[in-house]
């Protein structure tokens, strides 16, 4: 729950109806390890397990069997954690929403390769607020250094989803990490959650869509 003990509403329409929320003290304690305390929206989600075959590295971002059955039965067939709650933001808000990554996205074009891209996104793809964001959370004095002096990359959560018709979308944008049995956040990523609500990003905007398996 959130500080006043309701659910926030983007999660109420988004996340919930496919998994059950769960309290901070459920999750493994090495994923607790990269989010501040502030962010108190967990949620199980309830995903059939992919068991078709497992396929090739790049068939899957090395998801393998960590792969997952679409919720909505619709493509892509085989999917994951990450591309699911992409769809789910977009459905349950009518937002832009997207898996931001740095590695090659599958793209259909072998038999056992789902083509992920319409839900993924890379870097340099990224909305105008959004790079803005994540330069200005690199400018904080505390944010964690390079031996060089230069500001670390990385931290910014798996998904983003933003109301694409807002005058300023950083202020409806929802971040969600997404992450599963035996994996763990990275202390890199405690400074970006807790860089983004100190520049005025609400700690219920942060979320964590955990796959028990």
């Amino acid at each position: 729950m959130d500080s006043n003990g309701e659910n926030p509403q983007w999660l109420a329409t988004t996340l919930l109806p496919a998994g059950r929320r769960i309290a901070r003290a459920e999750l493994p304690s090495k994923l607790k390890v990269g989010l501040p305390e502030g962010v108190t929206a967990f949620v199980e989600m309830r995903y059939k397990q992919w068991d078709g075959h497992p396929g090739e590295w790049h068939d899957s971002m090395g998801k393998s069997m960590k792969c997952v059955y679409p919720l909505d039965r619709k493509e892509p067939f085989r999917s994951c954690n990450e591309v699911e709650v992409a769809k789910l933001l977009r459905s349950g808000l009518g937002y832009e929403a997207f898996f931001l990554t740095t590695f090659w996205i599958p793209d259909g074009s072998a038999e056992d390769r789902p083509d992920w891209r319409p839900w993924t996104i890379k870097k340099e793809s990224f909305p105008a607020w959004l790079r803005k964001l994540d330069y200005d959370i690199r400018r904080l004095s505390w944010w964690p250094k390079k031996t060089g002096g230069g500001p670390k990359a990385g931290g910014m959560p798996d998904v983003v989803g933003w109301d694409p018709g807002a005058t300023d979308p950083a202020r409806t944008a929802v971040f969600v990490e997404c992450k599963g049995a035996g994996e763990a956040t990275r202390q890199d990523q405690w400074p970006w959650f807790s860089a983004a609500i100190e520049l005025g990003v609400p700690a219920e905007r942060f979320g964590v869509a955990y796959r028990p398996f």
